[in-house]
């Protein structure tokens, strides 16, 4: 079984998984967490203990109230490395930066672990294979999975993302960087995403990907990277949150001078996906969609009235 790539003027090739290196570059994971349920990291920590590959690293952010406690820690040591940093209270995209400036050297890649996702066994090795098979890489974006049955078989194709592409199924917990090429583009947005104060609650890992697009950086989707997460549809309904992340996504589109056309586009997604999901999910995904469409379009409303009072302010100073 084999790795395949294709893009823009590349010849697909493969590699063979057992012919391959089997040392992983050296990986670091960024995360943070604030009085998550004990529960979730459990889950993450024994996927990091079950990991083929242990050649990484996890530095997680606290800014939990009492903090992680001794014994749960201690259950993990010598199964894996990790490095616990008490931070204060924060917006995502600051504290990420700031983990990204104190993390130890010698780590050529990252990755943004959600305090709630976990891995397949394979995750770490599978990263190690797509990298061996595009050293020149700047990003991956793997596949982001529900369930264990949701995860891609171990053979799957490597494709160039666009800025259009990259806006599609890459969250956060998918996403893996190579340092230099991040610092090149800059540090996350501290305007938007989880906790910032802005309205714009989402997209600054996007945001990245992008910049590094447009800068030239190779940027792949990965679908043998399996990474779990739950979905929305698990987890008791945060309307305010739903509608945040929707304004988030259109920031991010207005900040890139996406087309109005597209933008629009986006507006109207969770209406034109929400009668099939209503059908497979039931009436959650309704009223899910439902306020994602309502944030989207508040949120590009208020970037619309924003642009035009900037405009109209450099008017006056100018008169």
């Amino acid at each position: 079984m084999g790795l395949t790539i294709s893009g823009v003027n590349k010849k697909p090739r493969s590699i063979n998984c057992f012919e391959e290196k089997k040392v992983l570059p050296k990986l670091l994971l960024l995360a943070t967490t604030r009085d998550r349920p004990q529960i979730y990291l459990e889950r993450l920590f024994n996927s990091l203990a079950a990991q083929e590959n242990k050649n990484f690293i996890l530095l997680l952010g606290d800014q939990s109230q009492n903090g992680i406690s001794d014994s749960f820690l201690n259950d993990y040591k010598g199964k894996f490395s990790f490095k616990i940093v008490k931070i204060l209270p924060c917006g995502l995209s600051e504290a990420r930066n700031i983990l990204l400036g104190i993390a130890p050297k010698g780590y050529e890649w990252f990755t943004l672990t959600d305090d709630d996702c976990y891995y397949t066994p394979d995750c770490f090795s599978q990263f190690a294979k797509y990298q061996a098979l595009e050293p020149s890489a700047a990003a991956f974006a793997g596949n982001p999975c529900e369930t264990i049955e949701d995860c891609a078989c171990s053979e799957q194709s490597l494709h160039s993302l666009t800025c259009f592409s990259a806006i599609q199924k890459a969250p956060s917990y998918v996403l893996f960087f190579r340092r230099t090429a991040f610092e090149s583009v800059g540090l996350f947005d501290t305007c938007m995403g989880i906790g910032s104060n802005t309205p714009w609650q989402s997209g600054e890992e996007t945001d990245i990907l992008i910049r590094m697009i447009v800068s030239g950086f190779r940027v792949y989707r990965a679908k043998g990277i399996n990474v779990l997460h739950d979905t929305i549809f698990k987890n008791p309904l945060d309307t305010k949150k739903i509608r945040s992340y929707g304004a988030g996504r259109m920031f991010l589109l207005v900040k890139h001078k996406y087309s109005i056309f597209f933008c629009l586009l986006n507006i109207a997604y969770p209406v034109i996906i929400s009668l099939p999901h209503f059908f497979s999910r039931g009436p959650l995904s309704f009223r899910v969609y439902s306020h994602m469409f309502w944030g989207r379009l508040l949120g590009y409303i208020k970037l619309i009235f924003m642009r035009l009072k900037n405009c109209k302010s450099q008017k006056t100073s100018l008169e």
